[in-house]
């Protein structure tokens, strides 16, 4: 997957950063973080089972 980032210092966090990822929209990188994010989805509203 080719990825383009920036990095962000976050204040009063003792040197924390928050780092968002993009991919060029329309790209085949593009689509497969759509299905990271549905498959991350799915996967959260699936019935869990008793502990």
């Amino acid at each position: 997957m080719v990825l383009s980032y920036e990095a962000y210092e976050v204040a009063r966090t003792d040197g924390h950063r928050l780092i968002v990822y993009q991919a060029e929209p329309g790209s085949t990188d593009h689509y497969a973080m759509v299905l990271l994010e549905h498959a991350d989805t799915a996967r959260e509203s699936a019935p869990q089972p008793p502990v």
